[in-house]
């Protein structure tokens, strides 16, 4: 008895694992540019869904590039979404130990103006449901 009771563990416990992914939004990916130049690391692209209530926010790399590419069990919603950028709120480096360390940017701006604003930068797109592809041109 005790190994049909395992059985029949062992099979919901598949078959909840198994569970299909759901549909939706497979991601977004592009490149900053701000002045004509990659963005700093660490520039943040937020994304705002017009009319509800549901944002994303991933960061620049080195080169200017984004990628967000959700999980198939936690897609993101589809739909029109406006789009804002926003200079980095601090910059990594590494210190002579190897151990990498976050520092606030002194000085540094906290907005690029009407483009760190989703209302007013003016910048907008539809998400579905493969990954697109979204290059941001920010002039300060």
């Amino acid at each position: 008895m005790k190994r049909i009771s395992a059985t029949i563990l062992l099979l919901v416990l598949v078959v909840m694992g198994c569970e299909e992914a759901k549909p939706g939004l497979k991601g977004v990916q592009g490149k900053v540019t701000v002045d004509g130049q990659p963005a700093p690391e660490g520039t943040q692209v937020s994304f705002n869904l017009v009319g509800g209530s549901y944002t994303f926010t991933t960061r620049t790399d080195a080169a200017g590039g984004y990628a967000y590419l959700p999980p198939p069990q936690a897609p993101l919603e589809q739909g029109e979404y406006e789009v804002a950028i926003l200079p980095p709120p601090s910059q990594t480096t590494v210190d002579e130990t190897g151990l990498s360390v976050e520092v606030k940017t002194k000085g540094a701006s906290k907005s690029y103006g009407k483009f760190s604003d989703p209302k007013m930068s003016g910048i907008k797109t539809t998400l579905g449901g493969d990954v697109i592809t979204l290059d941001i041109s920010v002039e300060t």
